[in-house]
């Protein structure tokens, strides 16, 4: 088994994520995979600050037309100290969770 981290269908979505890869070329790998008989685990991220509930049903309808032996869901969690994180605390959609992530002082 392969584990692939194939994140978004979203080209936007994986530009963010640096990952140099398009939807396409996912979909490639999984089919060459699948071609030799090698089992695909697929990871996807939800919950980039441009995800919508539009991108996101579309990364789910593409994981469903992969179809991986896993398909796996997480949702993205900016760390305190990374530039994620600063990036999500500028921004007004993610104020609420990072909140409760934030380090707290003793």
């Amino acid at each position: 088994m392969v584990f692939l981290g194939i994140e978004s269908v979203t080209q936007s979505v994986l530009d963010s994520y640096r990952k140099g890869i398009t939807a396409s070329l996912a979909r490639q790998a999984v089919e060459l995979l699948k071609k030799y008989g090698i089992r695909v685990w697929a990871s996807f991220v939800i919950g980039d600050l441009v995800d919508t509930r539009e991108t996101i049903r579309k990364t789910v309808e593409f994981a469903r037309s992969l179809e991986p032996d896993i398909a796996e869901f997480s949702i993205l969690t900016p760390f305190p100290g990374t530039q994620l994180f600063e990036k999500a605390r500028a921004s007004s959609q993610a104020s609420i969770g990072l909140a409760l992530m934030a380090p707290t002082s003793p």
